[in-house]
């Protein structure tokens, strides 16, 4: 027999029979100077203004800026607020009349004879503007003209009114609506309502009202308060069992059974919220509207000490209590959360399932299984059974629940509801179905339940399937664990695990597509919707949909961790994270198109750590880390009010400035921040900025922050755009734009740079006048060296027709002639003849062809053969790339290196020599090589030194002095070198002259 040993509670915990919405609690822990809060308005800007006993409060949604007596409060008991028409924030409180505006308080009229009395003052301002001012100690009322000019009267005067009320002790009232013409002479008030404990006492201003008012009062029941407050034409009186309320001609009644039932007292009528009233009796409050119906929702206002309840004009509540200021958003007010917020009881529930007859179960994170009942949480511990956590609840077709925790329980649904239904303190084995317990499984992550009622069990590192009773391990060898397990439509088994997703081949888990990096992340959770799509929900990484290897990606939620889905249908996907529930509408049309919406506190979540969604008809059920939330589905479709962006500040290098739509600032006036804020109070800080300023940004930029810096802007014009995106996805109403036009500094201005334009101009022209006088000096030192240069070729000329030669060549020919040699004196005649020609021309040209050039050589080498017969021979070397024709080089430039040759080298030698002429190109360059093996320039000195002869060759002085003018003229690059042969190194005796030249080519 089998013995489990069940030690099982039963508790039934009183704190979870109620439901509640979620509530923001603040407290001074947030920021609040003080628990105790009066009072609470909106002022027209959107800010709230908070009242507290120990000082006031600005709140924008983010924080709490407090002000004290430090900060110019008469006193820090301050108990209600007024706006008046000028935007300036009355404060009721003690000593001094004070208002708030532009950043600090101003006391008003502080010399005032009227208000040197000891004071206590309350601040009244109607639809129409009309300010009174309450002096409860002096027993004086004060009104306020639009010229900022007070006027006085007690309580005994006659005054007539509609409208507004002042309460000297609880049960006597005074109601005001005096004309503003009246109000100049001061005795012509009008008429006066007086109420006491059983009359009405009637005025001409009132008498019709009053008339139909005391039909209602003839059993002379005792009337207890009057109240008037913002609405026009509206007059509220309770009795001890009845409220009624005279507006525009009706008469609404409420009698205290209809409230609170039978044998109530009504104890309390306040109006706040433009319309609401707050009514209490037998200990009891409720909220009605301005036709005195009872508001639901508000049942929970009962267990808080509640002193007064405000509505902003986004319609969130705020309630004044003496613990606090709690928050109630409006899309949060017909939500439902479990266990009760006040005593902040919190059950983190990880599971959440409905029943055939829509009962809702939820498991806990401490093994503890609830029903929801009646509106009531009925909780039963199976923690010793499921040994821990409950991972997940499900109900087969045969109405067999499976509670999975470290160990599966299986019980029938009605046996199970049977149990809790007579609530005992103990089971026996026989109360439940636990079939081959030793073999169940343990360390359970994941179960799925088939269509076919199969089971399937991720625990440890295996596989299990549970079917007919039958447990088997599904897996041979696992080595990791799974957190997801699905059917897909081809029947194949998913598994889902921290490296990516599986599939089951031969018993194996087998990675699927390991080449799509979405199959690769860690996997929370994958559900397959009708139409065969994959949906994975990653640890961390966002949401996708896989279908046919394609991936869809949800934008929004990239880089968050979704921890379960819920399929609705093809189009609506709801997906539990840590910063919410999602909901996504898909858009059935291709490409992937979605519209998402994020529900998070602002909607009611008890909170933003959700687990599991469930939808039951128009509800929706969130299982948080707090407990459970009920949503109404409508609320996601409700019109969202746009929310209002402010710019708070303006800081220009570390100076507040005025706010202003434009600053025209220095150029060195360039470090600017802008503080703003939305007001959304809803949102809870989760509020995304959009900003872009023209001149620097082409697109929007986004951030959480509350300012923006600029350090250092250079001058120009800039237009900075901002604008805010809530939670709920609603933009605020108007983009803020803010102008900077940045002058520049004066060296940047116009007439600056005017000025510099025309000094450039004037030092461009002074410039082009000092240029074009250094062009012509150079071109005059140009003609002087082009003269120079003739000169040289002059000179040069005059060396190669030297009288020596001329002398000798001569002589030659007289000796030809003397020998009766007339043919070879005729040669000789030719040749001298034509070499004179040919330095004639060459003389009147800077530059010559190579092939002339070379005929001069020719010529003069031919007759120096003919003077010293038999002392040398000659070769001419042209390469074969050379067309003499069509290159030019500077004329008469090689002769004084050939004569040189010759006279002192060749001519001196004992032995015939040889001269030699190489003409070669490297490049772009012409190398030309003239080569002697005569006795050489050594010993040539010599012999000159030893001769007498007055003969002295500049030839080769006047070729350099060329060589420098072409360099510098004409860019020639013209290189000589000249090489001495000595027999004890190159074994060989003469001279090579080496010249290079960049040469001109001829087209």
């Amino acid at each position: 027999m089998r013995v489990i040993l069940l030690i099982v509670s039963m508790i039934w915990a009183l704190g979870l029979c109620a439901q509640y919405p979620a509530i923001e609690h603040y407290s001074v822990e947030d920021g609040l100077p003080s628990s105790h809060i009066y009072y609470t308005l909106q002022d027209s800007k959107g800010f709230i203004w908070v009242c507290t006993d120990k000082g006031l409060a600005l709140f924008d949604g983010y924080q709490f800026k407090v002000f004290t007596v430090k900060d110019g409060l008469p006193s820090n008991d301050v108990w209600s607020v007024a706006e008046d028409e000028q935007g300036r924030i009355w404060l009721s409180t003690f000593n001094k009349l004070v208002y708030y505006k532009n950043s600090r308080f101003h006391i008003f009229q502080e010399n005032d004879s009227l208000l040197n009395t000891k004071a206590m003052y309350e601040h009244q301002i109607d639809r129409d503007n009309n300010h009174f001012i309450n002096n409860k100690y002096s027993r004086l009322l004060y009104y306020r003209d639009r010229n900022d000019s007070l006027f006085v009267f007690d309580y005994l005067e006659k005054v007539d009114t509609k409208s507004l009320l002042f309460k000297e002790r609880k049960e006597t009232a005074w109601f005001f609506k005096p004309k503003r013409e009246q109000l100049k002479e001061q005795p012509a008030f009008g008429s006066l309502i007086y109420a006491n404990d059983e009359y009405i006492i009637d005025s001409m201003g009132l008498y019709n009202i009053i008339i139909q008012l005391s039909q209602l009062y003839y059993d002379k029941h005792k009337i207890y308060e009057y109240s008037i407050k913002t609405s026009k034409d509206k007059l509220c009186v309770r009795t001890e069992d009845k409220i009624s309320v005279y507006n525009n001609d009706t008469i609404f009644q409420r009698y205290s059974t209809g409230i609170f039932g039978p044998n109530t007292t009504i104890t309390k009528l306040e109006e706040y919220a433009k319309g609401y009233f707050l009514v209490g009796g037998n200990n009891q409050y409720k909220i009605l509207d301005s036709n005195l119906q009872v508001i639901p929702n508000f049942n929970f206002i009962n267990d808080y000490n509640l002193n007064t309840f405000y509505k902003d004009k986004n319609g969130n509540w705020f309630f004044n209590t003496s613990n606090g200021l709690y928050f109630l958003a409006a899309n949060a007010l017909t939500s439902k959360s479990f266990p009760q917020q006040k005593d902040k009881l919190e059950i983190k529930i990880t599971s959440i399932k409905i029943d055939i007859n829509n009962t809702i179960w939820l498991g806990t994170e401490n093994g503890v299984i609830y029903r929801l009942k009646n509106n009531k949480l009925e909780d039963f511990f199976f923690t010793s059974l499921a040994q821990g956590k409950i991972q997940d609840i499900l109900i087969d077709s045969k109405g067999f629940f499976y509670i999975c925790g470290n160990r599966i329980i299986k019980i029938h649904g009605t046996k199970l509801n049977k149990l809790l239904d007579q609530k005992p303190n103990s089971f026996n084995d026989s109360d439940f179905i636990l079939k081959d317990n030793k073999m169940m499984p343990l360390n359970i992550k994941k179960v799925y339940l088939t269509q076919n009622d199969e089971l399937y069990i991720s625990a440890g590192v295996y596989i299990y399937k549970y079917h007919n009773n039958i447990l088997s391990r599904h897996t041979k060898n696992g080595n990791q664990r799974f957190y997801s397990l699905v059917i897909s439509p081809k029947n194949q088994l998913l598994l889902g695990s921290k490296t990516g997703v599986y599939t089951l081949i031969n018993e194996k888990p087998k990675k699927i597509k390991d080449t799509c990096s979405v199959l690769n992340l860690p996997i929370n959770d994958l559900q397959i919707d009708n139409s065969g799509k994959l949906w994975i929900a990653s640890d961390g990484y966002g949401l996708y949909r896989y279908y046919e290897e394609n991936v869809d990606t949800i934008a929004q939620l990239q880089n968050e961790i979704v921890s379960s889905l819920t399929i609705e249908n093809d189009s609506t996907i709801w997906a539990s994270t840590n910063h919410g529930v999602c909901l996504i509408n898909i858009k059935k049309n291709n490409p992937f198109v979605y519209h998402l919406k994020r529900i998070t506190t602002a909607h009611g979540l008890i909170s933003r750590e959700t687990n599991k969604v469930v939808i039951k008809e128009d509800s929706v059920y969130v299982a948080t880390n707090k407990g459970l939330t009920i949503l109404d589905k409508n609320i996601f479709n409700k019109h969202t009010e746009q929310p209002i962006l402010i710019v708070n500040n303006i800081t220009i290098n570390d100076q507040k400035k005025d706010i202003k739509s434009s600053y025209e600032i220095k150029h060195n006036q360039n470090n600017i921040t802008i503080e703003y804020i939305c007001l959304s109070y809803k949102s809870k800080k989760d509020i995304t900025y959009f900003y872009k300023m023209d001149g620097i940004d082409d697109e929007w930029k986004t951030t959480k922050k509350l300012e923006l810096r600029y350090p250092i802007l250079p001058p120009d014009d800039y237009k900075l755009h901002l604008k805010a995106l809530d939670i709920d996805g609603a933009w605020t109403s108007e983009i803020a734009s803010i102008s900077f036009i940045i002058h520049p500094p004066w060296w940047q201005k116009l007439w600056f740079k005017i000025t510099l334009i025309l000094l450039l101009l004037l030092s461009f022209a002074t410039y082009i006048q000092y240029y074009t006088k250094t062009i012509k000096q150079k071109a005059a030192a140009e003609n002087d060296l082009n003269k120079k240069f003739a000169e040289l070729e002059l000179k040069a000329l005059q060396a190669q027709m030297n009288p020596h030669f001329v002398f000798n060549a001569l002589n030659a020919i007289q000796e030809f002639i003397f020998k009766k040699e007339e043919r070879v004196a005729n040669k000789f005649i030719v040749k001298f003849s034509r070499l004179m020609r040919l330095f004639l021309e060459s003389s009147k040209e800077k530059y010559i062809k190579l092939e002339d050039e070379l005929e001069l050589l020719r010529l003069y080498i031919d007759i120096e053969q003919v003077r010293f017969i038999n002392k040398f021979d000659y070769k001419i070397k042209i390469g074969d790339t050379i067309n003499p024709g069509k290159i030019l080089l500077p004329s008469m430039l090689l002769q004084p290196f050939v004569e040189n040759a010759i006279n002192h080298g060749l001519i001196l030698s004992d032995k015939k020599g040889l001269l030699t002429i190489d003409i070669q190109t490297r490049k772009n360059k012409l190398i030309i090589l003239i080569e002697d093996d005569g006795i050489g320039r050594l010993k040539a000195m010599q012999i000159r030194k030893q001769s007498f002869k007055s003969y002295k060759s500049r030839g080769t002085q006047i070729v350099e002095e060329r060589q420098r003018v072409l360099n510098f003229i004409e860019s020639a690059e013209i290189e000589i070198n000249t090489i001495d042969y000595t027999e004890n190194i190159h074994h060989k005796t003469g001279t090579k002259v080496e010249v290079i030249l960049l040469y001109n080519h001829i087209d």
